[in-house]
């Protein structure tokens, strides 16, 4: 038997927007609302094949307590919003090579890596992303529980992006090949991602939305299975320079789940930058015997959030993120970060030597000063 649980928010918010940004308020939930009808009874299907790529990638996104949908910047947007890798910052400028590189100590010795590059010019930009889970060797038995030696099993989704800047908004998509193997059995297809980034003009606000795990049923053996597709609407308010908050409500239509996720970042010292986030579930359909996929982990006693830290250098970051999965344990998870080329870190342009020099003509002949007298002719 299933139990149903909803929880309905109903937020009142009063503000001294522009007509301009509450017609954009509208916008944007109304877009929200539309995340209740895949999210309905109707659309419930608990199976779902390639749950590898539910896993949250990357320390920061794990750190803000995976409310990263408008907050995307650089390789390590790939797994969450496409767009982000035409989004440039203080670091990751065009013509640089973003590279970033993460590991995550799963529970009972299972191991994500994940490796993604991006490279933005001017309007385009190019990503290409791998991520790998595997699994410690399992111990194979025949139907009379006899050993029969082991075998192993792993994951691996390799994906290729392209992403174009539109200036104030930015729009990327990934094509994603996936592959899962056990004891010499392998399912294999292929999935799309989509993401689109904008900014509003004179505010902090910004916002984000993105589409994964779009494509065909995976078949493992003669057993099909849907993809975990995943829509989310993000939105980051830049409070001032070194403090910003996030929000996300991910849907996840195949398995009848919601949530809603908090995230803020704060920039403590020049080097220096804490995270923390937390993750909620609006709405999940889950059975009395299986623990839910949300809220697994708690900080003494209060599930769902997170905590991170990153050490910003000049071409290169690290960033450390802890989730704790109650009694499966504690999740941890290392980003390394590092841009290449021309326009990498933050060196500024050395100026002219003659740009700012100031040069004084004199003309004797018309000075007054006794003590110029010898040069006039």
């Amino acid at each position: 038997m299933k139990i149903k649980r909803f929880l309905f928010i109903s937020p009142v918010i009063r503000t001294g927007f522009t007509p301009n940004l509450s017609r954009l308020g509208f916008y944007f939930f109304t877009f929200l609302s539309l995340f209740l009808i895949p999210s309905s009874p109707l659309f419930a299907d608990s199976k779902t094949g390639a749950d590898f790529l539910k896993i949250p990638l990357g320390a920061r996104a794990v750190g803000l307590g995976e409310a990263y949908t408008a907050l995307v910047e650089g390789p390590e947007s790939l797994d969450w919003n496409p767009a982000g890798i035409a989004k440039t910052g203080s670091f990751y400028r065009p013509d640089t090579i973003g590279l970033s590189l993460s590991h995550q100590e799963l529970f009972v010795e299972n191991k994500l890596d994940h490796i993604a590059l991006a490279y933005p010019l001017p309007q385009v930009s190019f990503g290409l992303n791998v991520t790998r889970l595997s699994y410690p060797d399992q111990e194979g038995r025949d139907s009379d529980r006899n050993k029969t030696g082991s075998f192993g099993t792993s994951d691996l989704s390799l994906g290729g992006a392209l992403a174009y800047n539109f200036g104030m908004a930015q729009m990327g998509s990934q094509l994603k090949f996936i592959q899962q193997e056990l004891a010499g059995e392998k399912a294999q297809g292929w999935a799309l991602d989509f993401g689109l980034l904008t900014k509003i003009p004179k505010t902090p606000l910004s916002f984000g939305f993105a589409a994964r795990n779009l494509g065909p049923q995976l078949q493992f053996i003669h057993e099909k299975f849907n993809l975990p597709l995943s829509f989310s609407v993000g939105t980051l308010y830049q409070i001032c320079a070194p403090l910003a908050l996030s929000m996300d409500l991910k849907s996840q239509p195949n398995q009848n789940k919601m949530a809603l996720a908090f995230g803020t970042e704060f920039q403590a010292m020049d080097m220096v930058v804490l995270r923390a986030g937390y993750l909620a579930k609006l709405a999940e359909n889950i059975n009395p015997q299986r623990k839910s996929e949300i809220n697994r982990g708690n900080f003494s006693g209060l599930p769902g959030f997170t905590a991170g830290l990153g050490i910003k250098f000049t071409q290169f970051s690290l960033d450390y993120a802890l989730a704790p999965m109650g009694e499966l344990g504690d999740t941890h998870s290392f980003t390394f970060s590092a841009w290449f080329g021309r326009s990498s870190g933050s060196e500024k342009p050395k100026k002219s030597p003659d740009k700012d020099r100031i040069i004084l003509q004199i003309d004797p002949s018309r000075s007054e000063d006794p003590s110029l007298d010898h040069l006039k002719p």
